[in-house]
């Protein structure tokens, strides 16, 4: 059973990796369980500094280019947030763009750089990692799509348009601004679900109408990661009076899907069957991203571990793994780490992951 804890409710969201197993992209959901030396020292942006010593926001450089291209309504410099709302940019014009841009998604009440609280790591440990290894702050950007990072309030974050087009914006200014071929994306969480569906573009419903994020994307995009995301839904929503939450709602939440009668919510996240139900098996939202088989990159990769406490037994949702993408090329699993060290622990793979695709 799933402890109706609305503190374990809070705790919702974050990204993951590790060792890989390759595996094409087959039958989505049915057989996951059959295979199981550039550096500049010019300015602070660029060093190379341990995981504490991480810090934005984005580089001068880069906020005026979005002043000057139409960005600057989505203050993706996330003045209110200090130094640790926004990281990326070059330094001056002269700044060479040696290696495809990395662009990093953050889960729900996360951001983009750490501070101190629960599930505030943000992507510190992968900034750090990327810049000891050759690459300089024109080739890793994150920003902050939450309207802030207060933990109590993970309930009130749904999939909604604002987010989702806000996360576009942030990549097509991305690509825009280094002009490079191809980005790479490392999602954690919720940055998963989110990441997906705006590379996909397209019009779609949500809550209060129809949201359109443009064409798709995933001609441009290298290598999509996602780490401990909950494409088909997660279990601590599966309670019907979590429902009224955003994060959980039977629209454009994280619903697993209904009881179908014989289908015990408590035993959501068990190994067993799928119980097929009459209408949506989940969220309208995931339901409706699994459907759509527009490709999200040239190489996708599902990361998770066996013990998330925020998805247990491994990802299980009425017998799926919620952390297979179904567009993956390669998934891996990690025996022992948490939801937030899955994407914390893993900065050396996730680098080799993008460096080697």
């Amino acid at each position: 059973m799933i402890p109706i804890s609305l503190h374990n409710l809070y705790l919702c969201f974050g990204l993951l990796l590790i060792g890989f197993t390759s595996k094409s992209a087959a039958n989505v959901f049915d057989d996951v369980y059959g295979a199981g030396d550039y550096k500049s020292a010019r300015s602070q942006y660029l060093r190379s500094m341990p995981n504490d010593d991480i810090r934005g926001p984005l580089t001068p450089h880069f906020v005026n280019f979005l002043e000057r291209y139409g960005y600057s309504e989505f203050k993706f410099n996330r003045p209110d947030l200090g130094p640790y709302g926004s990281f990326g940019g070059k330094v001056t014009d002269y700044d060479i763009i040696r290696n495809y841009p990395v662009i990093f998604i953050h889960g729900n009440s996360d951001g983009a750089l750490a501070i101190e609280g629960t599930h505030s790591s943000g992507f510190s440990s992968s900034i750090s990692y990327f810049l000891n290894h050759g690459y300089t702050s024109a080739e890793l950007y994150a920003t902050t799509w939450g309207d802030d990072r207060v933990l109590a309030n993970a309930t009130t974050r749904g999939h909604s348009c604002k987010h989702l087009i806000y996360v576009r914006k942030f990549v097509e200014a991305v690509l825009q601004y280094t002009g490079a071929r191809f980005v790479n994306i490392i999602a954690h969480s919720m940055g998963v679900t989110l990441g997906r569906r705006v590379i996909k573009g397209g019009s779609f419903p949500t809550k209060g109408g129809y949201c359109n994020l443009g064409q798709p994307l995933g001609a441009y995009v290298n290598v999509f990661i996602g780490i401990a995301g909950a494409n088909i839904g997660m279990c601590l929503c599966s309670r019907p009076e979590m429902t009224m939450y955003p994060t959980c709602n039977e629209e454009t939440g994280f619903w697993p899907g209904n009881n179908c009668r014989t289908n015990n919510y408590g035993d959501c996240d068990q190994r067993q069957p799928q119980l097929v139900c009459a209408g949506p098996r989940y969220s309208t939202f995931l339901e409706t991203l699994n459907l759509d088989h527009t490709p999200i990159g040239r190489f996708v990769a599902s990361i998770w571990s066996m013990k998330d406490e925020i998805l247990p037994n491994g990802g299980q949702v009425y017998g799926y793994n919620t952390s297979y993408l179904l567009e993956t090329n390669t998934y891996s699993i990690y025996p022992n780490l948490s939801h937030d060290q899955v994407k914390d622990e893993t900065a050396d793979f996730q680098y080799q992951l993008v460096r080697n695709y």
